[in-house]
């Protein structure tokens, strides 16, 4: 038996200035990532040593500026457009692959105009609506971009319009509640292809849904405090000018599920305990865009079944600086499928056991 070491070193650096004036939000930001990556195969299973099976560098350098202005129609109802210009280029230089020197590398860059606008008005001292369209923009993750070769895959990054509504406020005291509805038109998003470990421009697809949001939160006698909230998000994502390989106008986009709920419930005391039960609930999902129910001999394509996860969590303050915490998650031990994608089915997290302390300066 023999074991592999994934050997990685990451440089993070960026500088970001903003400028308030009155009503108007002007900012900028540069940003730098280097990453050095390296696979060692070890000969044996408590190897702490062995032959470089791999080795590459991948860069990213990015700047952003943007603009944003509150415009006060009175004094319930404000709208604020906005505006950002990214640019940002990639690269990647495999020296090693295979246990053999390469020396390929790659860049590839991208530039957009990011505009939006949103508005909100108060209906009654705690109820207020809400709304806004936005342009939608997310670069293809960097190995997506460029493949083994160093070679630019020509895929365009993420766009879409994103529109929402919604209204938000307080039903009482305690209890407060928001209601949001959403479409987003997306021109290209960039979706796995069926079976392969590559990405590809999926076309045009459309999302449409709702999010109820419910928080809770009261004393009880005896300095308790008792809190909650739920959530629920419903959607269709759907393809509706497909280009990946076996899709087609009307089928669901993969790992998309159409509905996902949570719930939680805690308990906070006087003496500074607190702890929380919570249940998150994911949706059924296809992994491919031909929407392959049955599940492949690789396991690579087929149905992720729905399932649900709980776990609780809890804190004691020691001091005001002073506080240590324990949390599980996955309480109950779920086995369940998160993934297909890249090399077949991926478990979820098994339970975790979590716990320590922090202190604050």
């Amino acid at each position: 038996m023999k074991n592999t070491g994934n050997n990685r070193y990451y440089t993070v650096a960026g500088l970001e200035n903003r400028i308030e004036w009155d009503a108007l939000t002007v900012g900028a930001r540069v940003h730098h990532e280097f990453e050095d990556r390296k696979k060692i195969a070890g000969a044996s299973p408590t190897a702490r040593s062995g032959s470089l099976n791999s080795h590459e560098h991948r860069s990213t350098d990015a700047v952003a500026t943007y603009a944003q202005y509150r415009y006060a129609v009175n004094n319930r109802i404000n709208i604020i457009p906005g505006l950002r210009l990214e640019h940002y280029q990639q690269r990647r230089a495999i020296l090693v692959a295979n246990n053999q020197a390469k020396h390929k590398s790659g860049t590839t860059q991208t530039t957009a105009w990011i505009p939006g606008i949103g508005a909100t008005a108060y209906v009654t001292d705690q109820v207020q609506v809400f709304g806004g369209v936005h342009r939608g923009f997310a670069p293809a993750s960097f190995s997506d971009a460029l493949d083994s070769n160093g070679q630019d895959q020509q895929l365009d990054p993420e766009e879409s319009w994103n529109y929402e509504a919604g209204i938000r406020g307080a039903l009482s005291p305690h209890t407060h509640f928001t209601s949001t509805a959403f479409f987003t038109d997306y021109f290209n998003q960039v979706v796995a292809t069926s079976g392969t470990y590559t990405k590809a421009n999926g076309g045009r697809s459309q999302t449409t849904g709702v999010e109820l949001g419910l928080q809770y939160a009261r004393p009880l006698p005896n300095g308790f405090r008792l809190t909650s909230s739920a959530g629920l998000t419903l959607q269709t994502a759907i393809y509706t000018n497909a280009s990946v390989k076996n899709s087609a106008v009307g089928n669901r986009v993969q790992y998309t599920p159409s509905e996902q709920y949570q719930a939680s419930v805690g308990l906070e005391t006087a003496k500074g305990f607190s702890v929380e039960v919570s249940g998150v609930h994911t949706g059924m999902m296809y992994s491919d865009a031909a929407n392959t129910e049955s599940g492949s001999a690789d396991g690579q394509t087929g149905v992720i079944p729905a399932y649900t996860v709980y776990n609780i969590s809890a804190s004691q303050a020691f001091t005001p600086r002073l506080t240590g915490f324990a949390s599980i998650k996955n309480l109950f031990d779920l086995t369940y499928i998160a993934s297909r994608n890249p090399e077949g089915i991926m478990p979820g997290n098994s339970r975790i056991i979590e716990a320590g302390i922090t202190y604050h300066y």
